[in-house]
């Protein structure tokens, strides 16, 4: 009976063992989800999962690589549509982990002088000074005798110029029903796998004790 709560003991050890992984095992799931991301279109969902690995794993090389990527791509498919704003939030992000890539830093700064082209950056925009048109010559009219000449008063009509506003397009990423149910799919098996693996693994080492305590 002691020997069987030894076992027992030993077997739900090495379950929590098992099931416990390493920030490196966790950083390589959030790189294979920001790979996934990436592939789809979602560069904002991509860099949230690649700046996860790089949180959990300073090291992944790999992660680090494909953040500056995915920045790079999003930001001048974002600068083909003009829409500068989300560029300058998609590097900001990459530049909270990759601060000595010259890449980004060189787009980086292309962004801030087409927001400040554009207008987007500063709310205050520069004063124009209204040009008067030419003052019309006073109208001579032969006045009848006995009544007082009005001179005309010209009018100055000054024409002010409307900032319009640059219409700012925004991508809108779709996912259709066939490709979530590959999504949903693809985690199922995956996770299925990892049970199997774990199951031979732990069914391996409870076979080996068996072995050692009868011997």
């Amino acid at each position: 009976m002691k020997k069987l709560k030894i076992v027992m003991f030993l077997l739900a050890g090495f379950s929590v063992g098992l099931l416990a992984q390493t920030p490196a095992e966790d950083s390589k799931i959030y790189f294979n989800a920001g790979t996934e991301k990436y592939l789809q279109g979602d560069y904002q969902a991509a860099l949230e999962n690649l700046g996860r690995a790089l949180e959990l794993d300073a090291g992944n090389t790999a992660a680090r690589q494909l953040l500056i990527k995915v920045a790079q791509d999003g930001a001048s498919r974002q600068h083909m549509n003009r829409n500068y704003q989300l560029a300058k939030k998609y590097l900001d992000y990459a530049r909270r982990y990759v601060r000595d890539d010259g890449r980004i830093e060189d787009l980086y700064k292309l962004t801030m002088e087409m927001l400040q082209r554009s207008g987007e950056n500063n709310q205050i925009s520069p004063k124009v000074s209204p040009q008067k048109p030419p003052t019309p010559a006073p109208e001579t009219t032969t006045a009848p005798i006995g009544e007082k000449k009005t001179p005309t008063t010209p009018v100055v009509v000054q024409k002010v110029r409307e900032r319009v506003p640059v219409p700012v397009v925004v991508e809108k990423k779709v996912l259709d029903v066939q490709t979530i149910i590959a999504i949903v799919a693809g985690f199922l098996f995956l996770i299925a796998i990892v049970i199997i693996i774990l199951l031979v693994r732990l069914k391996n080492k409870y076979w080996r004790l068996i072995n050692e305590l009868k011997s």
